[in-house]
């Protein structure tokens, strides 16, 4: 089966994960690793690949150390193949009024008991510099 646009409901739960995933990361809430499989990755190109909940935890509980500031993605791009979807978005940090970081999230997510979770979600920030 060929992955295709995704339903308004696939679409909408998918996005509202990504929501769910970006206030718990600013709040340093490692129930944040609830959005990934039990063996999800997070893999970013700024703070390294983590695998499995507990490492999902660990680095929250990290990284809410070191950052204060609020996460943003637009432009979802949301494709299904009956339980599994890809979805790609473009991706900004602030901390306080200024943009910190930009790129991109390239996910693969899969149902698990009725309810989308990241498989694999990759971030690769942008490496030009921002003017």
């Amino acid at each position: 089966m060929a992955f295709t646009p995704a339903s308004l409901e696939d679409s909408f739960e998918i996005t509202n994960l990504v929501v769910e995933y970006n206030v718990r990361y600013d709040n340093g809430d490692p129930l944040f690793a609830e959005t990934f499989t039990e063996d999800g990755v997070f893999d970013s190109s700024l703070n390294g690949i983590f695998e499995g909940r507990k490492a999902l935890v660990d680095f929250m509980n990290e990284f809410a150390t070191r950052y204060t500031g609020r996460h943003f993605c637009a432009n979802h791009v949301v494709t299904t193949d009956g339980e599994r979807a890809r979805h790609e978005s473009y991706f900004y940090f602030l901390v306080g009024s200024k943009i910190a970081t930009v790129g991109r999230y390239e996910d693969e997510l899969v149902r698990v008991d009725g309810r989308w979770k990241f498989k694999r979600r990759v971030f690769r920030h942008d490496e030009k510099k921002q003017q």
